[in-house]
């Protein structure tokens, strides 16, 4: 992994969009254009925005520098907690760094560069985090007071 991607990605102590010492980065809060459940679309508009300079430093919020050509992998969550250790050491092991959840917590966010090994998910954590995120979905599209007939589709569906 590229080292001084380490380094550009650190918070500003003073949590500013703006630069205020010589190492100290500049951010910039930047609204994500793809749906939060396109999943391989975040993972192609982040590694856009990093090849413009702008590294995802969690959330919206990314720092400014210079282009990079990495690329982002996003994992379901098995939990709502931050990876533990272990995993992130063997993620690490694959050329991956972790950078943060996704705002609703459903997937992991890993940076690494073009040569990291994308992991093989394993199917039970793959179901479990795609069934957590079928679960706040549904509600948006399976409305019971917006489908005819009383929401048989609401019925049928129930996450």
């Amino acid at each position: 992994m590229d080292e001084n991607l380490r380094e550009t990605t650190e918070l500003p102590e003073s949590g500013g969009t703006a630069p205020n010492e010589e190492n100290e980065p500049e951010t910039k809060s930047i609204r994500f254009v793809p749906s939060a459940y396109d999943p391989r679309g975040i993972e192609q508009w982040l590694s856009e925005r990093a090849a413009e300079g702008k590294l995802l430093l969690r959330y919206d919020d990314f720092v400014i520098g210079e282009p990079r050509d990495c690329r982002y992998h996003l994992e379901p969550a098995a939990d709502d907690d931050d990876p533990d250790e272990s995993l992130r050491e063997k993620r690490a092991r694959l050329g991956w760094e972790y950078v943060c959840r996704t705002k609703d917590g459903i997937f992991y966010i890993w940076r690494g560069d073009r040569t990291a090994h994308v992991p093989t998910p394993k199917d039970c954590t793959d179901s479990y985090g795609y069934r957590r995120l079928c679960k706040k979905a549904a509600p948006q599209l399976f409305s019971a007071d917006d489908l005819p007939g009383g929401g048989h589709l609401a019925r049928l569906f129930p996450f």
